[in-house]
C-alpha cells in the first residue's frame, strides 16, 4: 500500500521515496487519482497559457503605442534570453520581439527616463561620449525604447536597446551591456 495523507478535499496524496514511484503510480491508477505530470502545463510551442497570456498583453501594448514600464520591458527581454533560438522560438514570442523594434521608439515610463538620464550622466557612462552625446544629454528630453536586440550577433542574449533624444530632436542609440554603454548611432 502506498504512503501518503488525504488532505483537507478528500484527495489521497502520496509520501515518501520518489524510487518506489512505479508502485506508487499503481496504487494510486487504482486509486482513481489522476497523477499530474506538470506544474505549469504547457501548449504544444512550450509556453504556458500564463506566458502567452502576457506575451500577447505586452505586445499589444507596443502596437497600440500605450507606454511601457520596466517590468515590461524586463518581461521581453528576459522572455527572449528564454528563447534564444530562432528555429525552435514559439511564434507568439517572435511576434512579440517584431513589435519591439520601432523606428520613432516606444515611449517609457517618466520614471524610467529619469532612471536612464541618471545612469547616463555616471561618470563612467559620460567619460565614454563624445561632444554630440554629451550634448544631447545636456538638453535631454526622453529616452524611448527602439527594440530588443542581441548583445552580440549570435550570442543568443537579448538585451534593450535605446534612443536618448535632446530638446532640440538631436539623438543617440545606446546599449547598456553589463555595466558599461556601447554608444550605437
Amino acid at each position: 500500500m502506498a504512503k501518503g495523507f488525504t488532505d483537507s478535499k478528500g484527495n489521497f496524496r502520496p509520501t515518501g521515496n520518489s524510487s518506489r514511484s512505479s508502485s506508487k503510480e499503481k496504487s494510486l491508477e487504482t486509486s482513481g487519482i489522476e497523477l499530474r505530470t506538470t506544474l505549469n502545463p504547457q501548449n504544444e510551442s512550450g509556453i504556458s497559457k500564463g506566458s502567452r497570456e502576457k506575451i500577447e498583453k505586452v505586445t499589444n501594448t507596443m502596437n497600440q503605442g500605450l507606454v511601457l514600464d520596466e517590468r515590461e520591458i524586463n518581461f521581453i527581454k528576459n522572455t527572449m534570453n528564454r528563447h534564444p533560438d530562432r528555429s525552435t522560438r514559439p511564434e507568439v514570442v517572435q511576434e512579440m520581439l517584431d513589435a519591439t523594434w520601432n523606428e520613432d521608439g516606444h515611449e517609457i515610463t517618466a520614471s524610467q527616463n529619469e532612471k536612464g538620464r541618471e545612469w547616463l550622466n555616471r561618470k563612467p557612462q559620460r567619460d565614454r561620449m563624445g561632444a554630440r552625446e554629451a550634448g544631447v544629454m545636456d538638453d535631454f528630453k526622453e529616452i524611448r525604447l527602439i527594440g530588443i536586440t542581441e548583445t552580440h550577433s549570435g550570442t543568443g542574449f537579448y538585451i534593450p536597446f535605446w534612443r536618448v533624444i535632446a530638446n532640440d530632436g538631436s539623438t543617440f542609440e545606446y546599449r547598456n551591456i553589463g555595466a558599461e554603454i556601447s554608444i550605437d548611432g
